[in-house]
């Protein structure tokens, strides 16, 4: 928590208006397909290859994760033959399909197929070979993202209130990190994007409330078990991740001076204050509300994005995209 916050702040402060004007940002992942005609090792490299090539023009490619949107790349071969060496290599000829679609409802959004030729010392390395054209200057490449850009924003426009109901319901159910996600999926080129930010700070205050409640919990009950000062010493490690905007933060700072007036002796605390000293600091330095709103903001949407990307990927893609 205490990174995410820390590098948010300090984006804002440097460059805010920067930040708040940039291009849209489509989050998708990059999702491998199960190929039953190509080593395992070229479907990984398709992968690796598309994460790279489609990070262009507003599109935030993640590897994995369960994200709605997706690209994904598949094989179908045409030829393949032995060249007599020396050295003996292998050639292959392949149509490579990519696509971009929405997973949760089974649609593909747009493809291209492309014809791949490549050789090497073995299959593998003639495929891996063949995929160097996968890359951000192909023209062809870039047009077919762009369709499924405009797509995925006409999606999220008409269905913007749905994807926030959900998140609603993940903050009743006390699910913060999923609420974050939900909301955090919407574009800022999208008609819903100021609800879906106020959805976003709403669940942001109670993930950091809760999450700060925990760590406070730990460290009473690390102090508990060992009061003494290797016992602070360890509580002090949960309570200075407690985020500075917790309803925790007051209780926490009154718990150290019990810890501290229990010892009898100064706990080293520079380090933790250094760092709330700091992070005051930043804000101070904000012109208004409007450069903490979007730091706010930043903070929650990198929450969302990390619980996306720990999710298990949904594997119905390779039974509807076959």
């Amino acid at each position: 928590m205490k990174n995410i916050k820390q590098i948010a702040l300090t984006i804002f402060v440097a460059a805010s208006a920067v930040a708040y004007a940039q291009e849209c940002e489509i989050p998708i992942m990059v999702a491998q397909l199960d190929q039953e005609n190509v080593p395992e090792t070229v479907s990984q490299t398709i992968a690796n290859r598309l994460q790279t090539a489609v990070c262009v023009d507003g599109i935030a490619a993640e590897m994995g994760g369960d994200f709605q949107f997706f690209v994904a790349g598949k094989i179908e071969p045409l030829s393949q033959e032995t060249l007599a060496g020396p050295p003996m290599m292998q050639s292959v000829i392949s149509n490579l399909i990519i696509y971009i679609g929405d997973n949760k409802n089974q649609q593909v959004y747009s493809s291209i197929s492309m014809e791949i030729r490549g050789a090497g010392k073995s299959e593998t390395q003639a495929y891996i070979n063949a995929l160097k054209s996968v890359n951000a200057n192909n023209a062809r490449l870039r047009q077919m993202l762009s369709a499924g850009k405009e797509k995925i924003i006409a999606y999220y426009d008409n269905n913007y209130q749905n994807i926030l109901k959900e998140a609603r319901v993940k903050m009743n159910l006390k699910q913060y990190d999923a609420a974050l996600f939900h909301a955090s999926t919407i574009p800022s080129c999208c008609v819903g994007y100021e609800e879906a930010c106020d959805v976003l700070l709403e669940a942001y205050r109670y993930y950091i409330d809760n999450e700060g409640a925990v760590l406070l919990n730990n460290a009473r009950a690390v102090w508990a078990a060992n009061p003494d000062s290797k016992g602070a010493t360890d509580a002090l490690q949960y309570i200075s991740q407690i985020d500075p905007a917790s309803a925790s933060f007051i209780p926490a700072t009154q718990f150290v001076e019990e810890m501290r007036a229990s010892i009898k002796s100064d706990i080293d605390f520079e380090k933790r204050e250094k760092y709330y000293n700091d992070l005051e600091l930043k804000r101070q330095q904000m012109q208004d509300d409007k450069e903490v709103r979007l730091a706010d903001i930043e903070s929650a949407r990198q929450v969302g994005v990390a619980f996306g990307k720990n999710q298990q990927a949904n594997p119905n893609i390779n039974y509807w995209m076959r």
